[in-house]
């Protein structure tokens, strides 16, 4: 149960913690067997949504805090290829099959925020500030002078290279493509 005060948001946490529980313990419980089976001596350790690791058994507790959890890892695998990098500030990008995720990192700390939206639900948990444009859309980024990036969801042309270039008097494009 959520321990925070104020109904709405304390019914809508518990209820897809309690939806999401059963799925995800099971999964988690069978994933922990056939680690061990394969001879992996190592905890099983799960991504949570502010983009922290916590062990299967808590996971199991309280699977919300898993919610985006998969952005939340693209943003931190950003921060740390970022300090390889000795760069304090970053912007992610995460590209995969339908959407773009993006993120900020400053001063080498990924911005979290107290909760998250899923569908159409505000969930408190606190998340990594992961904005997802996309689906059904590619993603494009337009600059005017370099004064800014400006990210926005629309449709490319069909059909279009994986790249199109600003010599094609087009502006840069991410596409998928068909197999």
């Amino acid at each position: 149960m959520d321990p925070h005060f104020r109904e709405y948001e304390r019914t809508v946490a518990t209820a897809f913690d309690a939806y999401v529980k059963p799925t995800v313990a099971n999964y988690l419980e069978r994933l922990e067997q056939s680690l061990q089976k394969e001879g992996v001596a190592a905890p099983l350790q799960v991504m949570q949504s502010r983009g922290g690791l916590t062990v299967s058994s808590v996971a199991r507790m309280r699977p919300i805090r898993l919610f985006l959890s998969g952005p939340a890892g693209g943003v931190v695998g950003g921060k740390i290829a970022g300090a390889s990098a000795n760069t304090d500030n970053i912007i992610t990008i995460d590209i995969g099959g339908t959407s773009a995720d993006i993120a900020l990192i400053s001063k080498r700390k990924p911005l979290i925020r107290p909760e998250g939206v899923i569908g159409d639900y505000a969930v408190r948990v606190a998340m990594v500030d992961v904005n997802t444009i996309g689906s059904e859309a590619e993603a494009s980024l337009a600059s005017k002078e370099a004064a800014y990036v400006s990210v926005r969801s629309r449709p490319a042309p069909s059909p279009v290279p994986p790249v199109t270039t600003a010599a094609a008097r087009m502006q840069p494009s991410v596409t998928l493509p068909l197999f």
